[in-house]
């Protein structure tokens, strides 16, 4: 299984002061499909859970993950043992308009 986590902080690197909602996009970027559990976790309470099949060489979106501009962390997990084949890519809104752009990249890749 593979373990990503991207995290926020009000007045941190990705500041959680200036985001109301993410859109979240998972692409399979291999053969085989995948299931990936994603958790939000607020202030250090699960908020928001779901649980997606992304299909070989598909993608899942997933719109409008609330975040109240409250630090949380997202947390996706997925029963695939490799990062290589799991693309990410998250659009932090405020209001409804994209004000950052992060990718897999911006994920810690847990052990």
């Amino acid at each position: 299984m593979s373990i990503m986590r991207l995290e926020t902080l009000a007045g941190g690197k990705i500041d959680s002061n200036y985001i109301t909602s993410m859109d979240l996009s998972v692409q399979n970027l291999g053969a085989e499909g995948f299931d990936v559990l994603l958790h939000m976790y607020y202030n250090g309470a699960v908020g928001y859970v779901a649980l997606h099949h992304v299909p070989a060489y598909g993608s899942v979106w997933i719109p409008d993950i609330p975040t109240n501009l409250i630090p949380f962390s997202m947390l996706l997990v997925t029963n695939i043992n490799s990062y290589n084949t799991t693309g990410i890519i998250t659009y932090a809104k405020l209001n409804g308009n994209v004000v950052a752009v992060y990718s897999q990249e911006d994920f810690i890749r847990m052990p």
